[in-house]
């Protein structure tokens, strides 16, 4: 018995240590970065347009913000830095510098404006400070130990399972079957939204309200199984895809949780095409 017993624990260590450890080609992480860092700055962009009422000293902010606001003429300065540093860091050069760099100015922009800073600001700060201790290779060959890939999945997932269960037990998306369709009608609505809310049948919503809730609550096995990977991808790409048309502005979260697809993409495949 004993003997089972031992050779149960090292088999699992066995998994344990190919999970975590195991090399792994680093084209999944290389693209993820690009991905990652482009997002970001077009995210920026969008919101660089109102600076000076955004992080500067020309908007309202509450007197208890943990850092003040720049002054009009330090904004460019400040703007010249973390364009340049997330440039830098998406083109793989001296990653680990631009990645605390980048880290360091996006933290800045979030405290400063909490109002302002959405989900997808802690993702950001969270994807950047994985480069910071795990900068990876600037290029797209070779290989690194799984260890980044395997915390930047499981983010992934934990994201989509921690939002089904908080509309499944904290929301109403199981008890009401007009849920999403009233979300749909909300300060989000764009006017694709608006016009599809006039053209489909309410049955339409419903079904897309299940649906999405069972992906996100089912998206460990989705993600993590090897025969049901490509469906997870699809219909997440489909999900976001949604996302984007009918609610405003989050478009660069689409974009931002779609890059995480590419950390699932196979490793024969990565070895084929990048050798």
């Amino acid at each position: 018995m004993f003997l089972g017993i031992h050779k149960l624990y090292r088999c699992a260590m066995d998994r344990w240590d190919t999970f975590w450890f195991s090399p792994t080609p680093s084209a999944n992480y290389t693209l993820f970065r690009v991905c990652q860092g482009v997002t970001l700055m077009l995210y920026l962009a969008a919101w660089w347009r109102h600076a000076p009422e955004w992080i500067g000293t020309d908007g309202f902010h509450f007197p208890d913000e943990v850092f003040p606001p720049l002054p009009s003429g330090i904004l460019p300065i400040f703007g010249i830095i973390q364009f340049g540093a997330l440039l830098l860091f998406t083109l793989g050069w001296q990653t680990r510098l631009f990645a605390i760099v980048s880290w360091l100015c996006f933290c800045y922009v979030t405290l400063v404006d909490r109002i302002a800073a959405f989900s997808i600001n802690s993702i950001f700060i969270f994807t950047l400070a994985i480069f910071a201790v795990y900068p990876g290779s600037g290029r797209i060959g070779g290989q690194l130990a799984a260890t980044p890939v395997r915390l930047l999945q499981i983010a992934l997932v934990a994201i989509y399972f921690s939002s089904g269960w908080h509309k499944a037990v904290y929301g109403n998306w199981l008890d009401s079957p007009t849920t999403l369709q009233n979300i749909m009608s909300g300060m989000f609505m764009t006017d694709i939204a608006a016009r599809s809310l006039q053209t489909f049948p309410a049955g339409v919503w419903t079904a897309a309200q299940y649906v999405t809730l069972a992906f996100e609550l089912f998206s460990p096995v989705l993600f993590f199984s090897r025969k049901l990977k490509w469906i997870g991808i699809a219909f997440g790409c489909v999900f976001h895809i949604g996302i984007a048309l009918f609610m405003h502005q989050l478009i660069y979260f689409s974009l931002q949780m779609m890059s995480f697809y590419v950390l699932f993409l196979p490793a024969d495949r990565q070895r084929k095409h990048f050798p």
